[in-house]
């Protein structure tokens, strides 16, 4: 079982970043957060994080399941979206 992303270099990010941790996929900025409808990692452009409209907690969504509408379902309520 290799690393799924064996292209993937994590960084510490600069002091007094939110981040715990900073990786370079493909010359993308990733984080290490995850996107809540597929999982992915986030890149830093094009990705969003917002509270849940329900009970505020944390959605990340990736670019690409932002342009194509794919629906989250938070994980705390059970609250969806598109």
């Amino acid at each position: 079982m290799g690393n799924q992303y064996p292209e993937l270099i994590l960084v510490q990010p600069f002091k007094g970043s939110k981040r715990d941790t900073i990786g370079i996929l493909g010359g993308a900025i990733m984080s290490d957060k995850k996107c809540t409808s597929c999982n992915a990692p986030l890149a830093e452009e094009g990705a969003t994080e917002f509270g849940c409209p329900a009970c505020g907690v944390e959605i990340n969504r990736c670019y690409r399941c932002r342009e194509q509408s794919i629906p989250y379902i938070c994980p705390k309520c059970g609250f969806g979206g598109p």
